[in-house]
C-alpha cells in the first residue's frame, strides 16, 4: 500500500490506515488519488481448460494490540504514541523530575567575628572624625616627649555629695524637770514645727491634775512640748493631739477651752522665794490656738500678788508676743509656737539658770460651751497656788 509523509513531522504513514500521525498525532487529511490500472495478465490456459482458482493468500498474522486509548477506548498497535482513531496521547508525558535542592550552608563563625571587628573599626573611625582627638591628650604629648613631668589626669566625674542624715527624733521624756536648749538661730513662728528638728528632747504633759465631774476619760488627748532660748526670747513649741477641738473664749478666759498653760517662777531657789504661796515672781502664761475660723491665737499673762497670796491677777491679754498655731490634721489637734520675751517674765537668761516651771494644757470637748474639762501637766503633783509642786526649767547650751 502507498505511504505519504506526515505534514507535521515527516513520518511515512500508510494511506487509508489512520487519520492521525502515529508519532505526533497530527490530523491527516488524505486526498484520494486514482491508482494506476494494473496491466492485463495474458491468458495462459488452453482452450477448453477450466480456469484454476486463484490461490488464496494465507491469513495475515494478527497484529498484537497495545493499550486502549484513554480518550476513546480504541485499541492501538504497540509503539504508537497517539491514538489512530482520535489522535489523543496514549500515555501522559512524564513530568520533569524536580531539581534537587542545594543544601543551605550557614555562615561560619569566623565570618561573624571578622564582620564584627570591621564594624567596630568603622564606628571608632567615625567617632574620631566627629569628636576629634582629646585636647588634653594632644596637649600632653609635647611635654611627654620633652621629658617634662605631667600631672595625673583628673577624673571628670564629679563625686556625688553624701546625703545628709535626717535629723534624729528628740527623746520624749516624762519628767517634771525640763531643759530649754540654746538655739543657734530663732525658729520661724508660723505654727509649723519643721525647724525644731535640732532639739534633742521633748517633754510630755502626761499627768491629769484636774478633771471636772462631767468629763469622761479621753485617751486621745496627748501633749508634747519643746523648749529653746536665746538672749531675747524663750521659745515654745507644743504639739497637741485632740480628737475634738473646742475654743469659744477670749481675753483671760481662754483657759476654759483648748489651750496650753505655762507656769514660771522667776525667783526659784532665792531666799525670798515663797514655796507655799504665790507672789510677784510667779507668772501664769495661757496661750490659745483660737478656733481656726473666727478666733485667732491669743495669750493672757497673769501674775501673783506682791507680798503673797493664793491666786493670780490678770496683767495683760491679747497679742502679747509672736504666737501662731495650725490644725494638726484629720485626726484632730493643733500645733502652737511662741516667742516669749524674757523681759515679760523679768528674767535675765544665762546658761545654767534654773527657773521654777510647769508645762500644762487644758482640754474642752463640749462644742459650744466654755469649760475646763481636763488639765494635764508634766508635774504630777502640780497645784496652782503652791509653786513647790511645780517642776523646774533649766537653760542649757546648744548641742
Amino acid at each position: 500500500m502507498a505511504t505519504s509523509p506526515c505534514p507535521q513531522c515527516g513520518t511515512q504513514v500508510e494511506r487509508g490506515t489512520t487519520e492521525f500521525c502515529p508519532d505526533c498525532g497530527y490530523y491527516l487529511t488524505w486526498v484520494e488519488e486514482p491508482e494506476p490500472d494494473e496491466p492485463a495478465v495474458p491468458m495462459t490456459r488452453r482452450p477448453g481448460e477450466q480456469e484454476e482458482p486463484a490461490p488464496q493468500p494465507a491469513d495475515a498474522p494478527t497484529t498484537p494490540l497495545g493499550p486502549a486509548c484513554p480518550a476513546c477506548d480504541e485499541p492501538n498497535p504497540p509503539g504508537r504514541q497517539y491514538c489512530e482513531q482520535c489522535g489523543a496521547p496514549l500515555a501522559p508525558e512524564p513530568e520533569p523530575a524536580p531539581e534537587p535542592k542545594q543544601p543551605r550552608r550557614g555562615v561560619p563563625v569566623w565570618a561573624w567575628a571578622a564582620g564584627g571587628a570591621v564594624l567596630l573599626a568603622l564606628v571608632g573611625m567615625a567617632a574620631f572624625l566627629v569628636v576629634g582627638p582629646d585636647p588634653a591628650t594632644v596637649a600632653e604629648e609635647p611635654a611627654a616627649a620633652a621629658g617634662a613631668e605631667t600631672e595625673p589626669p583628673v577624673d571628670p566625674t564629679p563625686e556625688e555629695p553624701t546625703p545628709e542624715e535626717p535629723a534624729s527624733e528628740p527623746e520624749v521624756l516624762n519628767t517634771p524637770d525640763v531643759e530649754a536648749q540654746r538655739l543657734a538661730a530663732p525658729p520661724t513662728i508660723d505654727g509649723d514645727l519643721y525647724d525644731w528638728d535640732g532639739i534633742t528632747a521633748a517633754y510630755l504633759s502626761a499627768h491629769v491634775v484636774h478633771r471636772d465631774r462631767l468629763s469622761a476619760e479621753d485617751d486621745s488627748f496627748r501633749v508634747e512640748w519643746r523648749l529653746g532660748w536665746d538672749d531675747e526670747h524663750l521659745y515654745v513649741a507644743v504639739e497637741v493631739e485632740d480628737a475634738v477641738h473646742v475654743q469659744t473664749q477670749t481675753a483671760d478666759q481662754i483657759w476654759q477651752g483648748d489651750s496650753v498653760d505655762l507656769h514660771v517662777n522667776s525667783a526659784y531657789g532665792a531666799p525670798h522665794d515663797l514655796a507655799d504661796q504665790l507672789n510677784e515672781h510667779h507668772f501664769q502664761l495661757i496661750m490659745s490656738p483660737g478656733d481656726f475660723a473666727d478666733l485667732p491665737p491669743s495669750a493672757a499673762l497673769l501674775r501673783g500678788l506682791h507680798g503673797g497670796g493664793t491666786h493670780f491677777q490678770t496683767v495683760r491679754h491679747g497679742e502679747l508676743f509672736d504666737l501662731a498655731a495650725q490644725p494638726l490634721g484629720p485626726d484632730g489637734g493643733y500645733t502652737l509656737e511662741a516667742a516669749i520675751p524674757w523681759d515679760l517674765l523679768e528674767v535675765v537668761p544665762e546658761p545654767g539658770l534654773t527657773l521654777g516651771a510647769a508645762l500644762n494644757a487644758n482640754d474642752n470637748d463640749r462644742p459650744g460651751e466654755a469649760a475646763q474639762e481636763v488639765m494635764v501637766s508634766n508635774a504630777p503633783e502640780r497645784r496652782l497656788s503652791r509653786p513647790a509642786t511645780w517642776g523646774t526649767l533649766t537653760l542649757v547650751p546648744g548641742p
